[in-house]
């Protein structure tokens, strides 16, 4: 009986201080945040594990584009959030994690570096909420990233490697 309460009392020991491990903030490796594919320049990701259970996934994005046809300057500044929130289990080196789509926000701006017209602005904020909607459903087509489901993991002091595609760094 004593055998027993022992075993069970150090894999329960053995699954709580794995799930420790990954409790912190870790941001995307270049290779993983270069196949998001969100129609942005610069993009950057980070994951955020909570001792509690909860996670939260922050993907940034931004480029400079111009929408004069005959112009090369870059005068309109591209930039849009992802935000993910959910819940975490970590079991025997395997990752599950809980998110209902309704928690996958989106918001993405447009600014100019010379505001002439009221039409502009109208534009941009256009802009806006069709590029939200646009980045939101990449993302939702991308689970990789965000919904595992007994997903193999690994941890290090310094990496996080979730499946075959996802590697972060502290």
């Amino acid at each position: 009986m004593k055998t027993l309460l022992y075993t069970l009392f150090l894999s329960f020991f053995c699954t709580c201080a794995f799930a420790q491990k990954i409790a912190g903030k870790w941001r995307c490796a270049e290779e993983s945040v270069g196949q998001m594919h969100i129609g942005f320049d610069d993009v950057s990701c980070t994951y955020r594990f909570k001792r509690n259970g909860t996670m939260i996934i922050r993907i940034k994005g931004s480029t400079y584009v111009s929408h004069g046809e005959f112009t090369s300057t870059r005068d309109h500044h591209q930039s849009g959030t992802i935000e993910i929130k959910g819940t975490y289990i970590v079991k025997d080196e395997k990752i599950t994690t809980y998110i209902d789509r309704k928690d996958i926000e989106a918001y993405a701006l447009e600014y100019s570096n010379h505001d002439e017209e009221n039409s502009l602005y109208r534009a941009e904020n256009i802009y806006a909420d069709i590029k939200a909607k646009e980045i939101r459903a990449q993302i939702i087509h991308k689970p990789e990233f965000w919904n595992w489901n007994n997903e193999p993991i690994t941890i290090t002091k310094k990496e996080l490697i979730i499946g075959d595609k996802l590697r972060c760094k502290r």
